[in-house]
């Protein structure tokens, strides 16, 4: 069968890779040209705050890697954990620092959310992140909506907007 991806387990703990030497891996491995996805990620040592600083830089380096299409959890809950002190909630649903660092990439971080006007040609640039996008445009004359995708190269959206004649 055709190998399509590269798959790495991720269960961190003990004596913790550096983000210097996970890049190393990564490019290592980019360099087959199928895409890489980390599954299985979990970190399991008895600092909370180590969990959390070494989740938030683990996942910013594995986001900004070219060669990573995807991420994959190990669980999140405690009393589902093959290994409870990686959870990023507790029994009782509280937030644990290694799910606020998880929910702080992915939720604050790396979400777009721009507002603008226009300049005098009626051009606004603005840097998202890969992915798809509404843009809400509004003038005295109307609203326009329109959603588009953003991909590795960026891009351009023109839109046409009713004037008030």
């Amino acid at each position: 069968a055709p190998i399509d991806a590269i798959g790495f387990q991720a269960h961190m703990g003990g004596g913790l890779t550096p983000p210097y030497r996970l890049e190393a891996i990564l490019d290592r491995f980019a360099e087959l040209g199928l895409p890489i996805m980390i599954t299985e990620y979990d970190v399991d040592v008895p600092d909370p705050v180590v969990q959390e600083r070494y989740t938030r830089d683990f996942m910013t380096l594995v986001f900004s890697h070219p060669s990573v299409s995807g991420f994959t959890t190990w669980g999140f809950w405690q009393p589902n954990m093959w290994q409870p002190n990686s959870a990023m909630y507790d029994a009782q649903w509280n937030l644990l620092p290694v799910g606020r660092a998880f929910i702080g990439q992915v939720h604050d971080a790396w979400k777009t959310h721009e507002r603008g006007t226009t300049d005098g040609r009626g051009v606004l640039a603005v840097r998202g992140f890969k992915g798809t996008y509404r843009v809400v445009v509004r003038t005295p004359a109307g609203v326009v909506e329109r959603e588009f995708e953003l991909g590795d190269g960026g891009g351009t959206i023109d839109l046409q907007v009713p004037t008030a004649d």
